[in-house]
């Protein structure tokens, strides 16, 4: 095979085959020379030497680990972050190798998730900790994408892990710092409650609160006008308004309310604050409010006093 000059100057492929021919005594009479212009074909290889040069180049140098599979999931190939990271090799990894760098604690699962997500010709996600070649585990995000024929039939599969281990910790921290404060505010020994966001849904109740309110558990996610229809014409949701768009504190003492228990209208008399709470940005996204009734001791002041006044 060999590059020719034409004439006009353009350039071709050519295949030269030299065969001899012989005569009737079996010696060589000479040769005969085929041409053949591969011109095609020699472009179509350096098509794909270079598309297998940018895809080689491109999977090494992006971030994420990269990995394919037939259509079963034998993994056949790795990128080069995939073996920088985990520090194996090829003959390690091959096929289902990959369960060495699994977390032991989490393997299992992985192993059952993607012998049933192989099976289906769907995008496939799923959160685990590999094994770096340090030794340290760190959570990855592994998404997965079927090639199909035009029937529908899987064929390979093309997967990535994406390191998102400083966004697990911070859920798991935020989970962590959610269920600590759930637990505070359940077992506060006056009645307490979350309101989230601008229509102040009841976001976490204690029992105490629940008791104040005459309500069950069903209230916990509805906005506190729906919830207690019966404080629309009184100041609590005027009151809760001016804390969330202001971000200021506010307090009040032995303030009337009145609330429907079981069907009637009873009068209350409370001692509460409402404090906002802030996101990262310091915008405010909930208020947290702390009652105490007072009513009993209200209505003995009111009592006492006119006594007083009798004589």
């Amino acid at each position: 095979e060999y590059l020719f000059n034409r004439e006009d100057g353009t350039k071709i492929w050519l295949r030269r085959e030299v065969r001899p021919w012989y005569l009737k005594d079996g010696s060589v009479g000479g040769v005969i020379i085929f041409s053949e212009d591969i011109s095609d074909r020699k472009l179509s290889e350096q098509t794909l030497r270079e598309s297998e040069e940018l895809f080689r180049s491109f999977s090494d140098n992006i971030n994420s680990l990269a990995w394919m599979a037939d259509h079963s999931g034998w993994i056949y190939w790795y990128n080069q972050r995939w073996y920088d990271y985990t520090g194996t090799s090829f003959e390690l990894m091959q096929g289902w190798g990959w369960q060495a760098v699994h977390h032991p604690d989490y393997v299992d699962m992985v192993v059952e998730f993607v012998k049933t997500a192989w099976s289906k010709p769907e995008i496939w996600e799923l959160t685990f900790p590999l094994k770096s070649a340090s030794g340290e585990y760190r959570w990855f995000l592994t998404r997965a994408v079927p090639v199909l024929t035009p029937e529908g039939k899987i064929t390979r599969w093309i997967g990535t892990n994406t390191d998102v281990h400083e966004q697990v910790l911070s859920r798991q921290a935020l989970e962590v710092s959610e269920n600590r404060f759930r637990t505070l505010v359940e077992e506060a020994p006056v009645a307490t409650c979350l309101f989230t966001g601008p229509e102040h849904r009841i976001e976490i109740v204690n029992h105490s609160m629940l008791s104040l309110m005459g309500k069950g558990k069903s209230v916990i996610g509805l906005p506190l006008k729906i919830a207690l229809p019966e404080l629309i014409p009184q100041p609590f949701l005027e009151e809760l308004d001016y804390v969330f768009r202001t971000g200021l504190d506010y307090e009040n003492r032995n303030q009337k309310a009145e609330l429907v228990v079981e069907g009637d209208s009873k009068t209350y008399y409370f001692d509460y604050i409402f404090k906002p709470l802030r996101d990262k940005d310091g915008n405010v996204y909930a208020i947290l409010n702390m009652t105490i009734d007072v009513t009993t001791h209200v209505l003995s002041q009111r009592e006492l006093q006119q006594r007083e006044e009798l004589f």
